[in-house]
């Protein structure tokens, strides 16, 4: 179930399998913060729920205490990053293709019969 953490919501698999286990947990450990959530909504969000349940979330590699108002800040600082990480990725990969389309130039994915390699990389025919 590859479902990338640049998917917003909390809708994401793995994600729900680990909220609807809550009551079994004393703490939800992750990798970093912009692998459990990319927007600062989702952040909050499953601060919030987590919270609820008296369940801890602790990073495993950040050195943040997100049991103290000081490191559930600081993990809320750090969302603001990765979501505007998050985005100019998307607004760049978005230009990159518009680009592409515009030069007539092959944008990715399966590779269509209808292509020709020239100098200038894949071209449509």
């Amino acid at each position: 179930m590859d479902v990338s953490g640049f998917s917003r919501g909390l809708e994401r698999p793995g994600l729900r399998r680990v909220l609807s286990r809550l009551t079994e947990l004393d703490v939800v450990v992750f990798f970093k913060i912009d692998r459990l959530a990319r927007s600062t909504v989702d952040l909050a969000e499953i601060m919030r729920i987590t919270g609820a349940a008296d369940v801890a979330l602790a990073s495993a590699t950040e050195p943040l205490d997100l049991t103290t108002s000081t490191g559930r800040a600081t993990a809320k600082v750090i969302a603001i990053f990765t979501e505007l990480e998050s985005d100019t990725i998307g607004m760049r990969v978005s230009s990159a293709h518009g680009h592409l389309r515009r030069e007539a130039r092959y944008t990715g994915g399966r590779v269509p019969s209808v292509l020709r390699v020239s100098g200038q990389g894949r071209c449509w025919r």
